[in-house]
């Protein structure tokens, strides 16, 4: 019975100061980066560890309204560790506009990060006409795009009354490609006076052709619910259950610039940012010949989808053998951004020992930002290859000359013979042997018959 308390309390302290060795880390997070005067959005603190008391949060009431708060503790246990995640969340509001900064906030000894958020004039957001009760607003981040860069592209359903069985078309193009990006955001919003709901989406759109294009806009379909005054007890039962609305925001229409002539010569590569990352398997200074490599290269993107990205090409080098794996491609969702990446495994044989050099990888990209040409590149690199294991002797297993001082003293010791050494003298005997044994056995064989 000892046995077992003593082996429960050592798993409860080993757990104890696991949980305590954990490195306390407060993170800060915001669910969007640009908003509108009176726009309400979350700001996110966590925790790992349990806090009873709430952060002073006191800083933000300088350029932001607190419209609510809440909190929540959760517990989780992977392989025996326990993990506790404390969230504190709060709805905020830009009192205005600008680049607003949102302070660290600490708790005791530990402090998040600052952030930054972009506040705009609420009256000039929404400049079409709108009914009292709901509309559709969008907007788009660069109306002079280049061909195939991606711009941003936002819509809005404003509402100030309940709203059911509501359906939001997509916008169309027939000369860009349109791909939504990530999950509606819910936030409430203050126009012309009015407190409104607001259903937010967003979209990446990659124009496909040079000049002007036009992006037709969503419509939105649904039941607004209303008061209802009732003349008599069938209107109860008649009576619809809201008012059918339909909204149409207004189109859009693209500027889009060309490829520009210095940028021709090269694949089309329009971003903000491409980078290109690699790294290889095992110790780069222990090659040797026969033994494969793996040569990981992996190229991203902001603002390309993962099908516009160039494969890596790959030829054999003199001493090597080059086999390319088939390149695995996605597109990410980061901060509003598509973000491409394309991963290209290569193996590399090296046929022989020496030194292996392999060529600089490059690629050419246009930044949308600067307007001019950059090249993202993987310096040239050279491999040094040893000889396979028991491809010949070494140094250290051809015969040494002895010391005479020390012959006496010392046993002699055999040198252990590889299989490289061994059969090709075995072989090299057999024929030899072959009859020797052979007659050795005949002649044996028939003495034992005559003694019988």
């Amino acid at each position: 019975m000892k046995k077992y308390f003593a082996y429960f309390l050592f798993l409860l302290l080993a757990s104890h100061f696991a949980f305590a060795a954990t490195k306390v880390k407060l993170t800060a997070e915001i669910d969007r980066t640009q908003v509108a005067v009176d726009e309400s959005f979350q700001l996110i603190l966590t925790i790992n560890q349990k806090i009873d008391n709430p952060p002073n949060i006191k800083a933000l009431e300088k350029n932001f309204s607190i419209l609510g708060r809440s909190k929540s503790t959760s517990l989780t246990m992977i392989n025996g560790k326990t993990t506790t995640l404390t969230k504190w969340i709060y709805i905020l509001a830009a009192k205005h506009q600008g680049s607003l900064s949102i302070p660290k906030v600490c708790i005791k000894d530990h402090c998040s990060q600052s952030l930054s958020i972009q506040a705009q004039d609420s009256e000039g957001k929404t400049k079409q006409s709108h009914n009292k009760n709901a509309f559709l607003d969008t907007y788009i981040e660069d109306k002079k795009p280049y061909v195939q860069s991606q711009t941003i592209y936002k819509v809005r359903l404003y509402y100030a009354a309940p709203i059911r069985n509501g359906t939001l078309t997509d916008p169309q193009s027939n000369d860009a490609v349109i791909m939504l990006m990530g999950s509606d955001k819910r936030y409430q919003a203050r126009r012309h006076g009015l407190l409104y709901h607001v259903l937010e989406r967003d979209y990446a759109i990659f124009p496909q052709k040079s000049g002007h294009v036009v992006i037709q806009p969503p419509t939105f379909t649904g039941l607004m619910q209303q008061k209802r005054h009732y003349h008599s007890q069938m209107d109860f039962f008649t009576m619809p259950s809201g008012i059918p609305i339909r909204l149409l925001a207004k189109e859009i229409v693209l500027n889009v610039k060309g490829i520009p002539k210095k940028a021709q010569l090269y694949t089309w590569l329009p971003t903000h940012h491409l980078s290109l990352q690699e790294s290889w398997s095992g110790n780069q200074h222990s090659f040797r010949v026969g033994d494969p490599i793996t040569r990981t290269i992996i190229i991203k993107a902001e603002g390309l989808t993962a099908s516009q990205l160039p494969d890596i090409t790959s030829e054999n080098y003199k001493g090597v053998n080059v086999y390319p794996d088939k390149a695995i491609s996605n597109d990410k969702l980061y901060e509003s951004k598509i973000v491409a990446e394309r991963t290209q495994k290569i193996a590399y044989i090296p046929t022989q020992s020496g030194k292996i050099s392999l060529p600089a990888i490059k690629i050419h990209w246009f930044n949308t930002k600067t307007h001019h040409l950059e090249t993202a590149k993987l310096s040239a690199r050279t491999l040094h290859i040893l000889p396979a294991i028991g491809q010949a002797r070494t140094e250290s297993n051809l015969a040494q000359p002895i010391d005479g001082a020390s012959f006496n003293a010392q046993k002699p010791v055999s040198t252990p013979t590889t299989i490289a050494e061994f059969w090709p003298e075995r072989v090299a005997r057999f024929p030899s042997l072959l009859p020797e044994s052979h007659d050795a056995w005949t002649t044996k064989t028939r003495k034992k018959f005559r003694q019988e």
